[in-house]
C-alpha cells in the first residue's frame, strides 16, 4: 500500500478495479501449450469435465470458443474468489456428484486446500499461479509438472 501510496481501506477498490481490467484480456489468451489435446482426450476417455471459476461467463465462454475448447460437461461462475471450499461443496451438489467420483485439479494452493476440505482426490499443476514450492504445502494427491502428466496420473488412478 505504501508503495502504491493507496490507503489500506482502498484496497478491495483497487481489486475490483484490476479484476475488470484483466477480464478484458481473457477471450484472446491462448491456453497452455497442449492442454487443449489433454482435454479432447480426456472426453474421448469417457471423462466428464467441469470447471469452477470467478472470472465471467460470457468472457470465459468466449475464451473456450476462440480456443475450441468448449467441450465441458458442468461449469460453475462464483463471486467471491475466497470461498473455494464453499463453491466446490456447491458445486459438487448442483451436480449431483460424489465426492469419489470427482478428481480436482487446481493451480493455487486454496484450490488444493479446498479440494481436500472437500474430501476430493486433487493434482496440483505447477504452470498456473502458484509455485510448486508452495503447491507442494498443500499435499496434494498428485503433482502435474506438465499437462500430459495429467493422463498419466489418471492411466494410474
Amino acid at each position: 500500500c505504501k508503495t502504491l501510496n493507496v490507503p489500506i481501506y482502498k484496497m478491495p477498490l483497487v481489486g475490483i478495479a484490476v479484476k475488470r481490467r484483466y477480464q478484458t484480456f481473457i477471450p484472446n489468451l491462448t491456453p497452455v501449450l497442449e492442454i487443449s489435446e489433454i482435454l479432447k482426450e480426456l472426453k474421448k476417455q469417457g471423462y466428464k469435465l467441469g470447471f469452477l471459476t470467478s472470472n465471467k461467463k460470457d468472457v470465459t465462454s468466449e475464451f473456450l470458443i476462440n480456443n475450441s475448447i468448449n467441450i465441458f460437461d458442468y461449469s460453475q461462475y462464483t463471486f467471491n474468489p475466497f470461498s473455494k471450499s464453499k463453491d466446490i461443496s456447491v458445486f459438487l451438489k448442483n451436480n449431483k456428484l460424489k465426492k469419489e467420483e470427482v478428481i480436482y485439479i487446481g493451480d493455487e494452493l486454496r484450490d488444493i486446500k479446498a479440494a481436500k476440505k472437500n474430501g476430493l482426490l486433487c493434482i496440483a499443476v505447477s504452470w498456473g499461479y502458484d509455485s510448486l514450492d508452495l503447491l507442494s504445502t498443500g499435499n496434494a494427491d498428485f503433482v502435474a509438472k506438465q499437462p500430459k502428466d495429467i493422463l498419466d496420473i489418471l492411466s494410474g488412478t
